[in-house]
């Protein structure tokens, strides 16, 4: 019997630990709000606001396939207006990159809208939503969120679960 329960404990210390590993837990990101988070020196404006953890119905994906969406996003150093539609350049808006299932969107948060950033800053909005709202461990650690960047806080940056079509 005392084998057994040895077992038990170890067992059951196994399945939990993760969970207390984790930086932030699941009831206290779902009760986060943007006023939560320091606004970032790197252009981060109105604040990360994480996507709800709910099971099967989250907006949130695995943290490996948003870590690559993000790896895949332009990677310019220099400042630049960020706008919609013409002239087709650097800048131009929207802007979306996916792995698997989770993309990486930049769009402007009012139609029509200007405003100057640079890809570098949003690389940083999107490591800081990749990493703050990051809820779960290893292979089953999941993010997503969206935050905005710029001078005027006009470009959104937003990381979120897409669903996958037969024919994309």
């Amino acid at each position: 019997m005392e084998i057994f329960s040895q077992y038990l404990l170890f067992a059951i210390t196994a399945i939990f630990a993760p969970m207390r590993a984790s930086p932030i837990g699941l009831q206290q990101l779902s009760n986060q709000t943007a006023s939560d988070f320091n606004a970032s020196s790197f252009g981060i404006g109105i604040g990360l606001q994480c996507f709800e953890g709910r099971m099967f119905s989250s907006r949130r994906d695995a943290y490996t396939d948003c870590a690559r969406a993000i790896a895949r996003l332009p990677y310019y150093h220099a400042s630049g207006i960020f706008h919609i539609g013409e002239p087709y350049d650097t800048y131009s808006l929207p802007h979306a990159k996916r792995h698997g299932s989770c993309q990486v969107s930049i769009n402007t948060r009012d139609y029509p809208s200007r405003d100057e950033s640079s890809w570098i800053a949003i690389h940083i909005a999107a490591s800081d939503i990749l990493n703050g709202c990051a809820v779960g461990y290893g292979q089953h650690a999941m993010t997503g969120g969206e935050t905005t960047v710029g001078t005027n806080d006009g470009i959104q940056v937003t990381m979120e679960r897409m669903l996958l079509h037969a024919d994309s």
